[in-house]
C-alpha cells in the first residue's frame, strides 16, 4: 500500500521542481487542487486519483497488497 508521508513528499517534490499551475498542467488537475496536495489535505483525494496524479508526475508507484501478521501480546 502506498504510505501517506510518501505521497506527501512526492507532492511537495513537485512545489520545488514547478510553481503550483505548471504542476497542475502537468498532472491534469486545478492549481487548488494542487494546493490541497501541498498542504496535505489528502482526505480531499481517493487512493486512485492520488495514483492518478503520481503517474502523472512521472512517480514510480508501487501497490503491496500483502497483510502483516500481527504480534500476539502476552496475557
Amino acid at each position: 500500500m502506498i504510505q501517506e508521508h510518501r505521497r506527501v513528499e512526492e507532492a511537495r517534490s513537485l512545489r520545488h521542481a514547478a510553481p503550483q499551475a505548471e504542476a497542475a498542467r502537468r498532472i491534469g488537475i486545478t492549481q487548488p487542487r494542487v494546493n490541497d496536495l501541498l498542504r496535505g489535505r489528502l482526505d480531499k483525494f481517493s487512493i486512485d486519483a492520488l495514483i492518478v496524479y503520481l503517474v502523472g508526475a512521472g512517480v514510480p508507484v508501487r501497490i503491496d497488497t500483502s497483510t502483516r501478521k500481527r504480534r500476539r501480546r502476552a496475557a
